[in-house]
């Protein structure tokens, strides 16, 4: 199966700060979308150590990092 070349990402609790490798930004708690390329390992490392959550991409990934928010179901 191949890997999407983006990725939406957001902390995976509060209090952890990601920070985009790539640009060098902080990820908001509500996410971003971030490139892969180079930095795929950075990504997959930081949601296996339960840093990070990979959120489903498309039109509905900041609206399920909304819901989340607010105590509904993903």
């Amino acid at each position: 199966m191949k890997m999407p070349e983006t990725m939406y990402v957001k902390p995976a609790r509060d209090g952890v700060l990601l920070r985009n490798p790539a640009t060098g930004e902080i990820i908001p708690p509500e996410g971003a979308a971030v490139t892969l390329g180079p930095y795929r390992v950075f990504w997959l490392r930081r949601i296996k150590d339960g840093d990070a959550l990979a959120v489903a991409t498309g039109a509905g990934a900041p609206a399920a990092a909304k819901n989340k928010r607010a105590g509904g179901e993903e």
